[in-house]
């Protein structure tokens, strides 16, 4: 994971992860929604609160808008 930047998720998105089930021990697969209509697809957060995220992707958490699991 060392290519990988971790972004720490806001409480209300990680409140939305907690109540979801896991997709594998200790982490959740997730599409992510933003609030400009793009959405990431196939993405992993650790613990239900740090999106990890290829360094090239450049996102800020104000701009998402919801994560859907898969």
């Amino acid at each position: 994971m060392d290519n990988k930047q971790k972004i720490l998720l806001s409480d209300e998105l990680t409140k939305q992860l907690v109540n979801a089930p896991e997709t594998g021990m200790g982490y959740h697969k997730v599409d992510i929604y933003l609030k400009n209509g793009e959405i990431i697809k196939n993405q992993i957060v650790l613990n239900c609160s740090i999106l990890t995220l290829e360094k090239s992707i450049k996102i800020n958490v104000v701009n998402i808008e919801k994560l859907v699991v898969l």
